[in-house]
């Protein structure tokens, strides 16, 4: 008899289920967009939440990023786009994490330089990679930057350990 293929993934009563993407919802989107995926959230919840992931990375990259060509704009506004409609149209859990997944790995190359399309398979090394072909990337920090991002990391690794101390 041939293995039955589940078209249907389900969404559990459980907390541990997706608990990674659980955390990134609740540090970037806060509490309240937790609580309505946290132990079972419909699959219409999952693709709000992670509609809104996608907007909040949208906003977050059309406020941030300030030097950029015209041409990339349009690429990465394009890329949203078409990752919210594949959201939109997911009929299962699985179907929504890979389109999510798709639409994050493109942004994540975009990001980088460009996305590669290859007819070819290209070897996993150092010096095979480099995507500043079209545009590169350089990230600057202010002295204040600087002074806020290490306040940030001393708050969050005192808040680590007040965590890890509880019993």
């Amino acid at each position: 008899m041939p293995q039955q293929y589940n078209r249907r993934p389900e969404i559990r009563f459980d907390m541990a289920q997706f608990a990674q993407l659980k955390a990134v919802i609740e540090h970037t989107l806060g509490t309240r967009a937790y609580h309505r995926i946290k132990d079972a959230g419909p699959l219409q919840e999952w693709k709000k939440q992670l509609t809104r992931l996608l907007l909040a990375m949208q906003l977050s990259v059309e406020d941030t990023i300030q030097v950029v060509d015209d041409d990339w704009r349009e690429e990465i506004k394009a890329v949203f786009e078409d990752g919210q409609q594949l959201l939109k149209e997911s009929e299962n859990i699985s179907e929504l994490f890979s389109r999510c997944s798709a639409t994050l790995s493109k942004l994540v190359f975009l990001q980088i330089g460009f996305i590669p399309y290859r007819t070819t398979t290209v070897e996993l090394r150092k010096g095979k990679w480099n995507l500043a072909h079209h545009r590169s990337v350089l990230y600057v920090q202010t002295g204040g930057q600087r002074n806020r991002y290490q306040e940030f990391r001393a708050k969050m690794e005192k808040a680590k350990e007040n965590a890890d101390s509880d019993p």
